[in-house]
């Protein structure tokens, strides 16, 4: 039944948070229309000068202030101009 899947979801998702958050780790909430921006297609990156959050420049314009400090207290944001896959449809799952 669907609905049954949906609630195992649900679930899932609410303890995967929790075990995030109990290992000291913020977590961010997303949007759909974020998601549907590419704020969710990032990768963290580790260099000579630290920890990098790279995400495409349409993502991270959707991103609102408070989640933008959030990130920033963990990694540096790069913001990178990738047309070409977001044309494509390289969207998240959600």
């Amino acid at each position: 039944m669907v609905f049954d899947h949906i609630a195992r979801m649900a679930y899932t998702a609410r303890s995967h948070r929790a075990r995030l958050e109990e290992s000291g780790r913020e977590v961010i909430a997303l949007s759909h229309a974020q998601l549907a921006e590419f704020v969710g297609n990032s990768i963290e990156l580790s260099g000579h000068s630290g920890r990098i959050l790279a995400l495409s420049q349409r993502g991270s314009h959707r991103l609102k202030p408070t989640q933008t400090a959030c990130i920033e207290r963990s990694v540096r944001l790069l913001s990178l101009v990738v047309p070409t896959m977001e044309k494509a449809g390289a969207r998240c799952a959600a």
